[in-house]
Protein backbone atom coordinates (compact mmCIF):
# COMPACT_ATOMS: atom_id res chain seq x y z
CA UNK A 1 0.00 0.00 0.00
CA UNK A 2 1.52 3.15 -1.19
CA UNK A 3 -0.41 4.52 2.28
CA UNK A 4 1.92 2.27 4.66
CA UNK A 5 5.17 2.83 2.48
CA UNK A 6 4.77 7.02 2.61
CA UNK A 7 3.92 6.97 6.01
CA UNK A 8 7.55 4.99 6.12
CA UNK A 9 9.26 7.58 4.05
CA UNK A 10 8.19 10.79 6.80
CA UNK A 11 8.91 8.53 9.70
CA UNK A 12 12.53 8.52 8.44
CA UNK A 13 12.64 11.55 7.58
CA UNK A 14 10.94 12.96 11.17
CA UNK A 15 13.54 10.61 12.85
CA UNK A 16 16.58 12.07 11.17
CA UNK A 17 15.49 15.34 12.41
CA UNK A 18 15.91 13.67 16.43
CA UNK A 19 20.16 13.71 16.61
CA UNK A 20 19.97 17.57 15.19
CA UNK A 21 17.22 18.62 17.46
CA UNK A 22 19.05 17.04 20.36
CA UNK A 23 22.45 18.74 19.26
CA UNK A 24 20.61 22.13 18.60
CA UNK A 25 19.57 21.64 22.54
CA UNK A 26 23.05 21.41 23.45
CA UNK A 27 24.22 24.17 21.50
CA UNK A 28 21.02 26.24 21.48
CA UNK A 29 21.38 26.62 17.14
CA UNK A 30 19.10 23.80 15.94
CA UNK A 31 20.01 23.82 12.03
CA UNK A 32 19.12 20.63 9.51
CA UNK A 33 21.16 19.84 6.88
CA UNK A 34 19.32 20.92 3.41
CA UNK A 35 19.60 17.13 2.37
CA UNK A 36 16.88 15.84 5.12
CA UNK A 37 15.00 18.71 4.55
CA UNK A 38 14.15 17.75 0.71
CA UNK A 39 13.58 14.30 1.88
CA UNK A 40 10.91 15.42 4.80
CA UNK A 41 9.84 17.28 1.73
CA UNK A 42 9.50 14.15 -0.45
CA UNK A 43 8.21 11.94 2.20
CA UNK A 44 5.19 14.45 3.39
CA UNK A 45 4.25 15.39 -0.43
CA UNK A 46 3.48 11.51 -0.67
CA UNK A 47 1.52 11.15 2.78
CA UNK A 48 -0.47 14.32 1.79
CA UNK A 49 -1.42 13.03 -1.04
CA UNK A 50 -2.92 10.05 0.89
CA UNK A 51 -4.23 12.22 3.37
CA UNK A 52 -5.91 13.96 0.00
CA UNK A 53 -6.89 11.11 -1.99
CA UNK A 54 -8.31 9.44 1.33
CA UNK A 55 -10.68 12.04 2.18
CA UNK A 56 -11.72 12.87 -1.72
CA UNK A 57 -12.27 9.44 -2.72
CA UNK A 58 -11.97 7.02 -1.07
CA UNK A 59 -13.99 8.19 2.05
CA UNK A 60 -16.45 8.88 -0.45
CA UNK A 61 -16.57 5.05 -0.99
CA UNK A 62 -16.28 3.68 2.50
CA UNK A 63 -17.49 6.51 4.63
CA UNK A 64 -15.30 9.33 5.92
CA UNK A 65 -15.09 7.97 9.75
CA UNK A 66 -14.22 4.49 8.55
CA UNK A 67 -11.53 5.57 6.43
CA UNK A 68 -10.34 8.71 8.52
CA UNK A 69 -10.91 7.12 12.44
CA UNK A 70 -11.06 3.52 12.25
CA UNK A 71 -8.09 1.01 13.42
CA UNK A 72 -4.78 2.44 11.81
CA UNK A 73 -6.27 4.42 9.65
CA UNK A 74 -6.46 7.28 12.36
CA UNK A 75 -2.38 6.87 12.17
CA UNK A 76 -2.03 6.34 8.35
CA UNK A 77 -4.70 8.89 6.88
CA UNK A 78 -5.18 11.86 9.72
CA UNK A 79 -2.72 11.76 12.43
CA UNK A 80 0.87 11.66 10.64
CA UNK A 81 0.15 13.33 7.36
CA UNK A 82 -1.52 16.16 10.34
CA UNK A 83 1.73 15.87 11.85
CA UNK A 84 4.45 15.88 8.94
CA UNK A 85 2.64 18.86 7.06
CA UNK A 86 2.81 20.86 10.09
CA UNK A 87 6.19 19.63 10.71
CA UNK A 88 7.55 20.63 7.13
CA UNK A 89 5.81 23.69 6.33
CA UNK A 90 6.20 25.56 9.81
CA UNK A 91 8.73 23.99 12.07
CA UNK A 92 11.56 22.27 9.50
CA UNK A 93 11.85 26.03 7.22
CA UNK A 94 15.53 27.12 7.50
CA UNK A 95 16.25 26.35 3.91
CA UNK A 96 14.34 27.72 1.26
CA UNK A 97 12.89 24.93 -1.42
CA UNK A 98 13.47 26.11 -4.74
CA UNK A 99 10.83 24.90 -7.61
CA UNK A 100 13.06 22.21 -9.40
CA UNK A 101 13.16 20.39 -5.98
CA UNK A 102 9.17 19.89 -6.56
CA UNK A 103 10.06 17.07 -9.39
CA UNK A 104 12.03 15.35 -6.49
CA UNK A 105 8.63 13.92 -4.92
CA UNK A 106 7.66 12.05 -7.81
CA UNK A 107 10.31 9.76 -7.40
CA UNK A 108 8.40 8.03 -4.27
CA UNK A 109 5.40 7.98 -6.99
CA UNK A 110 7.17 6.48 -9.95
CA UNK A 111 8.32 3.83 -8.47
CA UNK A 112 5.43 2.71 -6.72
CA UNK A 113 3.15 3.78 -10.05
CA UNK A 114 5.57 1.21 -11.92
CA UNK A 115 5.85 -1.86 -9.49
CA UNK A 116 1.71 -1.76 -9.18
CA UNK A 117 1.05 -1.11 -13.17
CA UNK A 118 3.56 -4.53 -13.46
CA UNK A 119 2.16 -6.46 -10.09
CA UNK A 120 -1.55 -5.46 -11.07
CA UNK A 121 -2.03 -4.93 -14.61
CA UNK A 122 0.63 -6.86 -16.71
CA UNK A 123 0.72 -9.84 -14.18
CA UNK A 124 -2.57 -9.78 -12.24
CA UNK A 125 -3.81 -11.07 -8.80
CA UNK A 126 -4.69 -14.22 -10.80
CA UNK A 127 -0.88 -14.74 -11.99
CA UNK A 128 0.25 -14.34 -8.28
CA UNK A 129 0.54 -10.25 -8.73
CA UNK A 130 -1.28 -7.84 -6.70
CA UNK A 131 -5.16 -6.96 -6.25
CA UNK A 132 -6.20 -3.87 -7.90
CA UNK A 133 -6.97 -2.03 -4.63
CA UNK A 134 -7.20 1.23 -5.46
CA UNK A 135 -9.28 0.28 -8.49
CA UNK A 136 -7.24 2.87 -10.91
CA UNK A 137 -9.13 0.63 -13.85
CA UNK A 138 -12.49 0.67 -12.59
CA UNK A 139 -13.64 3.82 -13.88
CA UNK A 140 -11.40 5.01 -16.05
CA UNK A 141 -8.35 3.45 -18.51
CA UNK A 142 -5.48 3.37 -15.25
CA UNK A 143 -2.95 5.60 -17.83
CA UNK A 144 -5.50 8.54 -16.88
CA UNK A 145 -5.95 7.62 -13.66
CA UNK A 146 -1.68 8.29 -13.42
CA UNK A 147 -2.07 11.43 -15.06
CA UNK A 148 -4.14 12.75 -12.90
CA UNK A 149 -2.42 11.35 -9.69
CA UNK A 150 0.68 13.19 -10.91
CA UNK A 151 -1.22 16.61 -11.33
CA UNK A 152 -2.20 16.11 -7.96
CA UNK A 153 1.08 15.51 -6.43
CA UNK A 154 2.48 18.36 -8.41
CA UNK A 155 -0.32 20.85 -6.65
CA UNK A 156 0.30 19.51 -3.76
CA UNK A 157 4.28 18.87 -3.83
CA UNK A 158 4.25 23.21 -4.72
CA UNK A 159 1.41 24.36 -2.18
CA UNK A 160 3.37 22.51 0.29
CA UNK A 161 6.82 24.36 -1.11
CA UNK A 162 4.40 27.41 -1.44
CA UNK A 163 3.94 27.45 2.80
CA UNK A 164 7.27 26.31 3.84
CA UNK A 165 9.13 29.22 1.93
CA UNK A 166 6.38 31.26 3.15
CA UNK A 167 7.72 30.67 6.90
CA UNK A 168 11.09 30.86 5.68
CA UNK A 169 11.27 34.27 4.83
CA UNK A 170 9.05 35.32 7.36
CA UNK A 171 11.93 34.13 10.01
CA UNK A 172 14.80 35.34 7.73
CA UNK A 173 12.85 38.54 7.75
CA UNK A 174 12.13 38.44 11.40
CA UNK A 175 15.91 37.80 11.64
CA UNK A 176 17.28 41.02 9.52
CA UNK A 177 14.86 43.08 11.12
CA UNK A 178 16.25 42.28 14.70
CA UNK A 179 19.71 42.76 13.58
CA UNK A 180 19.16 46.02 11.75
CA UNK A 181 16.93 47.88 14.16
CA UNK A 182 17.53 46.15 17.59
CA UNK A 183 18.66 48.83 20.38
CA UNK A 184 21.34 46.02 21.32
CA UNK A 185 23.21 46.55 18.39
CA UNK A 186 23.10 50.16 18.12
CA UNK A 187 26.96 50.66 18.62
CA UNK A 188 29.30 53.37 17.17
CA UNK A 189 30.89 50.60 15.29
CA UNK A 190 30.87 47.24 14.02
CA UNK A 191 33.61 46.38 16.02
CA UNK A 192 30.92 47.00 18.62
CA UNK A 193 28.26 45.38 17.75
CA UNK A 194 30.26 42.16 16.79
CA UNK A 195 31.76 42.27 20.57
CA UNK A 196 27.94 42.34 22.07
CA UNK A 197 27.04 39.60 19.44
CA UNK A 198 29.99 37.75 21.10
CA UNK A 199 28.86 38.37 24.51
CA UNK A 200 25.99 37.02 23.99
CA UNK A 201 27.53 33.22 23.53
CA UNK A 202 27.41 30.50 25.77
CA UNK A 203 30.52 28.98 24.87
CA UNK A 204 31.20 25.64 26.78
CA UNK A 205 34.01 24.33 24.51
CA UNK A 206 35.78 25.45 21.27
CA UNK A 207 33.86 22.58 19.71
CA UNK A 208 30.45 24.30 19.90
CA UNK A 209 31.58 27.76 18.69
CA UNK A 210 29.26 28.76 15.61
CA UNK A 211 30.36 31.62 13.69
CA UNK A 212 27.11 33.66 12.61
CA UNK A 213 27.99 34.20 8.91
CA UNK A 214 24.15 35.29 8.11
CA UNK A 215 24.48 38.02 11.06
CA UNK A 216 27.84 38.95 10.34
CA UNK A 217 26.03 40.35 6.71
CA UNK A 218 23.27 41.66 8.18
CA UNK A 219 26.00 43.85 10.37
CA UNK A 220 27.95 44.83 7.46
CA UNK A 221 24.84 45.96 5.64
CA UNK A 222 23.75 48.04 9.05
CA UNK A 223 27.22 49.99 9.59
CA UNK A 224 28.23 50.14 5.96
CA UNK A 225 31.53 48.45 6.64
CA UNK A 226 33.71 46.96 3.92
CA UNK A 227 35.66 44.59 6.45
CA UNK A 228 35.61 40.81 5.64
CA UNK A 229 33.98 37.77 6.92
CA UNK A 230 36.86 36.14 7.73
CA UNK A 231 38.00 39.71 10.09
CA UNK A 232 34.76 39.84 11.22
CA UNK A 233 34.82 36.41 12.40
CA UNK A 234 38.25 37.25 13.71
CA UNK A 235 36.61 39.89 16.31
CA UNK A 236 33.84 37.62 16.70
CA UNK A 237 36.20 34.49 18.17
CA UNK A 238 38.51 36.99 20.28
CA UNK A 239 35.38 38.74 21.99
CA UNK A 240 33.50 35.70 23.12
CA UNK A 241 33.27 34.70 26.97
CA UNK A 242 36.26 32.83 28.37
Amino acid sequence: MFTTLSNILVGIAALLCIPFQIEGLRKKHYHLPKWIVILLYIGTVGVALTFFISITTISIAKGFVDTMFYRSNIFLHTINPIFAIVLFTFINCDHKIEFKKSYLTFIPVLIYALLYTIMVFFIGEDNGGWRDVYKLNAYIPWPITFAIMFLIVLGIANLLRFLHNKKYIHTENCIIKYYQLSPDFDKKSIEDAISVLAQKQTIKSKDTIQIPVKIFEILKQRYKSNQTIDQLATMYIKALPK
